[in-house]
């Protein structure tokens, strides 16, 4: 649920004293010479890629988890303060969460100081996340690009910089990546690495090709290239490598050669595919989301070459992605009602039908890894509603709404089945 994400974070401007708030923390002050990697452990239990498959240790891995959009970055408004971030992993662990998959810089990118700025306040404030992780046992899957901000930061044409090795962005990217993942190879807290967040949504718009942000499928191919590539040659654990994205549009194919919405046959579907999933980038993610139990057109977001329900849609994600012999897993997930549709007109009945499809389906159909969407302890709704944008990251929920305990429920619910295979 990301292009949507610009009315997602309530984010304030880049505080003026980053540093002066940080005086006199002793995790802080000497962390460039603590460390420039985490310190070497036993064999990571993070999901390496084997044979199609997402394996930890000897066995095939199968577990449900939650995305916690700002789980980090939402430390950068509160004076680096992570009280609240260390709480909310507590109660997830309590629900038997087993993965949280994190976006790691700003959203914007006239907060990228966060970063650049104050880079030794930064590590040391995600050491200290990582290790609450590993010390509770949830597995991280950082994104670590969720927007490209960084382009925006340096002000420079998104394709054309994508192809330019000497541009800022594009050694912006090179450095931070190979920085995050040497940093945390070994932290048995990482069980994969996401480059961004639905890049292929935004790729290839029609009518859009005179803007700075556009960017086209060849783009996208290369960014994942350069990606994967780089995390391959500093993971020694050969980790899941993800793009972060979705399904393509059913019009992807036609938007990159035709510039037009005509829909993709199944041959040029794969196609697309293909191109998104170079040869290190070895898993496949999809997001999505539905009304009730149904995907077709009177229940949300429209049919997908012919799924109509979440066991078809998950069944269609895994004959593409063992065509093209790579793993794959739900990145997002969850209910979603369309903004001219009444929120308040939402029950319980209603969400509790939509996740019991999700994690039924993903039972049936061995779905390996399932991500709902989104856990914010700081996110309420207004008077009596159960569904809505909320006051945190968008449409998120936590403990304390029926919504987000028939989430959190339902997430337990699954790992118990799977536990006790």
């Amino acid at each position: 649920m990301r292009n949507k994400i610009a009315g997602i974070l309530i984010i304030c401007m880049l505080a003026g004293c980053l540093l002066s708030g940080c005086k006199g923390d002793e995790n802080i002050k000497d962390s460039s010479s603590k460390k420039e990697t985490m310190t070497e452990k036993s064999e990571p239990q993070g999901l390496f890629f084997e044979d199609g498959k997402l394996m930890q240790g000897d066995k095939e891995f199968y577990g449900v988890g939650v995305n916690y959009y700002d789980m980090f970055t939402g430390c950068f408004y509160k004076k680096w303060d992570l009280t609240d971030t260390m709480n909310a992993l507590e109660v997830l662990d309590s629900y038997g969460c087993k993965v949280v998959r994190f976006a790691t810089l700003p959203f914007y990118g006239e907060d990228m100081g966060y970063y650049l700025n104050v880079e030794d306040t930064y590590w040391s404030k995600l050491d200290q996340l990582v290790e609450k992780c590993e010390e509770l046992g949830i597995g991280l899957i950082p994104s670590l690009f969720w927007r490209l901000s960084f382009f925006d930061y340096y002000g420079e044409v998104y394709e054309e910089s994508i192809f330019n090795d000497e541009s800022q962005g594009m050694k912006f990217m090179r450095d931070y990546t190979e920085k995050f993942v040497k940093r945390y190879a070994h932290s048995p807290a990482i069980y994969g690495w996401e480059f961004s967040n639905e890049r292929i949504l935004s790729s290839d718009i029609p009518g859009r090709q005179l803007e700075d942000v556009y960017y086209t499928l060849n783009g996208v191919n290369r960014l994942y290239t350069v990606f994967s590539e780089i995390v391959a040659e500093n993971d020694p654990y050969n980790r899941m490598i993800a793009t972060g994205d979705t399904m393509p549009r059913a019009s992807q194919y036609n938007q990159w050669k035709y510039g037009n919405w005509t829909g993709d046959t199944m041959d040029q579907h794969l196609q697309v595919l293909e191109k998104m999933h170079p040869l290190e980038m070895n898993s496949m993610s999809l997001h999505a989301y539905s009304l009730r139990s149904l995907l077709s057109p009177k229940d949300q977001v429209g049919a997908y070459f012919e799924a109509d329900t979440w066991k078809e849609l998950f069944e269609h994600m895994q004959n593409v992605s063992s065509t093209l012999s790579k793993a794959c897993y739900v990145g997002e997930c969850g209910y979603a009602l369309n903004a001219d549709m009444d929120f308040n007109s939402v029950t319980k009945e209603d969400l509790q039908e939509c996740y019991d499809a999700i994690v039924d389906a993903a039972y049936d159909t061995n779905m390996q890894l399932i991500l709902l969407w989104n856990y914010d302890p700081t996110s309420t709704l207004e008077g009596e509603a159960l569904y809505g944008r909320g006051s945190g990251v968008e449409y998120s929920w936590n403990e304390n709404m029926p919504w987000g305990q028939i989430a959190l429920e339902s997430m337990k619910k699954l790992n118990d089945k799977w536990n006790s295979k």
